[in-house]
């Protein structure tokens, strides 16, 4: 949890400056806590949410697993 004040200062920073695919690996990475963490999982969407709505900056080979977790991580919240 220390690290996700960190977390949240680089997605927000890779959103706002276009890195979309940076954005998108960075909250894949870190999918779990939002899953697992009931705290977060609002959160997790949120982030996921963001970057879909720029899927087509992701490469393609990349999006599948992107969205598998965004799935997920909505699947979870619900």
């Amino acid at each position: 949890d220390a690290e996700m004040g960190n977390i949240r200062v680089a997605l927000s920073w890779a959103l706002a400056s276009g890195q979309i695919e940076m954005a998108a690996r960075l909250v894949s990475a870190v999918d779990y806590h939002f899953r697992y963490n009931r705290d977060s999982v609002v959160e997790g969407y949120r982030w996921f949410r963001r970057i879909l709505e720029q899927v087509d900056e992701i490469p393609q080979p990349f999006q599948v697993r992107f969205l598998i977790g965004a799935l997920a991580t909505y699947h979870f919240g619900h």
